[in-house]
């Protein structure tokens, strides 16, 4: 029979204890080790809290933000211990402390009076940027960071108007860049500092010669360093640039150069006896990997629209619809859907990507209807296609129930900018229809299409801006219907009121030039008193009155009436003309000119 030893009851007990504390030490090392400090708690906190701009929490994310990384520095520089941070750590709480700060001042929170939490909000941005500035100086390790502060700082300025030491700074920053900086940041502050160029004040306008001097200088670089979509990016920026400043000259060459580096070709082009009928053809889908790339879609769509808006005010129409088709047919492939939120990341050959934030595609699907529709010229048939393409976009802005997503680093600047862009573009297409069916005398329709745009821009709060085309159309729907004292009225309102928009409030004609508005509504006044024949129209008169007053008439009180008026007629038409002729901006006022010039020529007014 087997006996077991018999065990020692004190031994087992001291072992189990012993075992025990071992246990306990090693949870407390554990639980020392995975509890996070404080400190990087709160900097951790805006990504957790962090919302789109078009949240309803988006502000209470940005208060709740803004203070953590407020308690986070002052705890840091007071108490120490586990709320101190290392140096990298700090250098991020600075430059976070600016970036909420640039979204709450984008946002106008700083100048409201319920958001108390932000006033003085721009001093905390500047003390940011200089401490995280301090530290990149200071720390080896950390001087790769300082391009960032100084792209923090540059924003400040943009925000606070302060061009011009925003570009100094930024041609500073370039020029201290180095090879060691990895691509992203040499193309991020060039597109910064041509931004600040392109922006203006009233005190400081655009730089448009340097603007192209840094869009020649970020080519190079991005051909240098292989990256052929940045460089593409450039000279498509340049086709913008040039059709903003209207430089004329230099637009065709600029085209083509954005559209060589696109891959589009257009067999139009080199066909000169193309007959004007022929449908022009459609460029296939390009097989290549840049051209499938978000950017690269983006771009072909930018310089479609540029392209078709630069040869229809050329009078080349047949290029035009050419490049029309092209527009949408990558509109129907779907190419919006490759960056929905109107943010790209552009991989690079080496080094971090490049993210870029470009038109909004919503921006982008309706502009591409309105821009098809104004490049057209015919309005005759049963159905144009220029009332189509303005009907189909009215279609899509009524799409209320689309959503219009944003990415998180926008801030509440941009969804505004977004909507009223949205509106914008809905009023300038009612604009269009009503223009559309004034031309094609369907007057019950165009009355429906300017009853919808009044309430559109009211309800926007757009119909100032929008006050003196709708003056216009109010005088060409008259005019058109034979009402011809409210169509004079309507023509001198809409010279008064853009006189008061293009010369600081002056209400005199006369004070400056005109703008395209008011001097079309000149050309309607000569015209609608050249077509009656009679000098001046009074309150009651309409187009059968007006003409009996033309019929010859044995008083000498009505024959000089006739000659005074005859006057006054021949000086504003001779006005009128000499404007048209010196508005080089639309070759159709200046065609207009001329023709006003004939109708009073001798032959005319005595012969025929």
């Amino acid at each position: 029979m087997a006996f077991q030893p018999l065990s020692d009851k004190s031994n087992v007990m001291t072992t189990t204890l012993q075992s025990a504390e071992l246990s306990e030490k090693g949870k407390e090392r554990e639980a020392a080790h995975n509890t996070i400090p404080p400190s990087i708690l709160l900097l951790s906190l805006p990504s957790i809290v962090a919302h789109p701009p078009d949240h309803p929490q988006y502000v209470n994310s940005l208060h709740v933000s803004l203070d953590a990384i407020r308690k986070c520095l002052r705890m840091h520089s007071s108490e120490g211990g586990c709320w101190s941070l290392s140096l990298e750590h700090e250098c991020r709480a600075h430059g976070m402390l600016a970036e909420i700060g640039l979204a709450i001042m984008h946002a106008g929170l700083h100048r409201e009076s319920s958001t108390p939490w932000a006033k003085g909000i721009e001093t905390e941005i500047d003390h940011g940027i200089t401490q995280g500035t301090r530290l990149c100086q200071q720390i080896p390790a950390l001087r790769i960071h300082k391009p960032h502060f100084t792209l923090l700082r540059a924003n400040l300025l943009l925000c606070q108007k302060q061009l011009r030491t925003c570009r100094v700074l930024l041609r500073r920053e370039i020029n201290n860049l180095t090879k060691s900086h990895p691509p992203s940041i040499h193309y991020t502050c060039y597109l910064t500092s041509l931004s600040a160029h392109l922006s203006s004040t009233p005190n400081q306008p655009q730089d448009v010669a340097s603007a192209l001097q840094i869009l020649n200088r970020l080519q190079s670089l991005a051909e240098t360093n292989a990256d052929k979509e940045v460089a593409t990016l450039a000279r498509v920026t340049r086709f913008q640039v040039l059709i903003r400043a209207e430089l004329s000259s230099q637009l065709d060459d600029a085209c083509q150069d954005a559209e060589a580096a696109l891959g589009l070709s257009f067999d139009i082009d080199r066909d000169p006896s193309s007959k004007e009928g022929q449908e022009p053809p459609v460029p296939g889908p390009s097989t290549s990997d840049d051209e499938d790339s978000p950017l690269m879609k983006s771009l072909k769509i930018h310089t479609l629209m540029l392209s078709v808006l630069h040869h229809a005010q050329a009078k080349s129409f047949k290029m035009a619809t050419a490049r029309i088709g092209a527009l949408h047919s990558i509109l129907d492939a779907d190419a919006l859907t490759t960056f929905p939120e109107g943010l790209i990341n552009v991989p690079l050959a080496s080094g971090p990507s490049l993210e870029l934030t470009t038109t909004h595609p919503r921006i982008l699907y309706e502009m591409a209807f309105l821009v098809s529709s104004v490049s057209k010229r015919d309005v005759l048939g049963r159905r144009p296609r220029r009332k189509v393409f303005a009907c189909e976009g009215i279609a899509i802005s009524k799409e209320v129930n689309k959503l219009v997503p944003f990415p998180f680093n926008a801030n509440l600047d941009d969804v505004q900018h977004v909507h009223m862009t949205l509106a914008r573009l809905r009023a300038d297409v009612l604009c269009e229809l009503v223009s559309i069916c004034t031309m094609r005398s369907e007057f019950d329709e165009a009355i429906d299409h300017f009853d919808e745009l009044v309430a559109h821009t009211r309800n926007n709060e757009l119909f100032d801006e929008f006050a003196s085309r709708i003056t216009l159309l109010t005088a060409h729907m008259a005019h058109a219907r034979g009402q011809s004292s409210k169509a004079l009225k309507c023509y001198r309102a809409v010279v008064t009121i853009d006189a008061k928009e293009n010369n600081s409030g002056t209400e005199s004609p006369k004070s400056g030039a005109l703008g395209f508005i008011g001097l079309t509504g000149r050309i309607g006044e000569v015209a609608l008193r050249i077509g009656l024949k009679t000098g001046t129209v009074s309150d009651e008169d309409d187009f059968s009155d007006a003409m009996e007053q033309d019929t010859p008439t044995k008083g000498s009180k009505r024959k000089g009436k006739a000659r005074v008026a005859d006057m006054e007629l021949e000086m504003l038409v001779k006005e009128v003309a000499e404007q048209c002729q010196n508005f080089s901006k639309a070759k159709t006022i200046m065609a207009l000119g001329m023709i006003f010039q004939a109708t009073r020529a001798k032959e005319i007014t005595e012969i025929k």
